[in-house]
């Protein structure tokens, strides 16, 4: 997709410019230049191509085996982690199954639940009045100490 670039109109000063370097064969030179690199340019972006697809045909087995052996190995793992997943569900189920005939069923289970919860928040909020009790305890000495200064004054 090659975009043109819309030209803007050229001022007469430019056009006078233009014609100068005509005179003096610059234009010409320049234009045979990007002549030049535009089809040394286009070799290279062939030669680059072909190296590519010839690498592409000898890589492309060697590639398909690789990812063969990738997907394999990621089943196994896969089912391998369902496996142990299954089995981890079944033991806490078994355990659960226990518990929940000693504490009342599904609504023992949600009770927990509550009181767990409970005791997390209460737990937080312990610890936030500690934190709180430390930073007061901090500012009463800088308090005292700011007054002993001042008594010594």
């Amino acid at each position: 997709m090659k975009r043109r670039m819309r030209r803007r109109k050229k001022t007469k000063e430019e056009k006078k410019e233009g014609e100068r370097r005509e005179e003096r064969g610059e234009e010409r030179s320049r234009q045979k230049r990007r002549k030049r690199r535009r089809k040394t340019r286009k070799k290279e972006n062939e030669d680059k191509k072909e190296e590519n697809e010839e690498k592409k045909e000898g890589e492309r087995g060697e590639e398909r085996r690789r990812k063969k052996r990738r997907t394999r190995r990621m089943r196994r793992r896969k089912k391998e982690k369902r496996r142990r997943k299954k089995e981890k569900e079944e033991k806490e189920k078994e355990g659960e199954r226990g518990e929940r005939k000693q504490e009342g069923g599904r609504r023992g289970e949600i009770r927990r639940k509550r009181t767990r919860k409970k005791e997390e928040e209460e737990e937080k909020k312990r610890e936030r009045g500690q934190k709180e009790e430390k930073e007061d305890k901090k500012e009463g000495e800088k308090d005292r100490k700011r007054r002993k200064r001042r008594r010594k004054r």
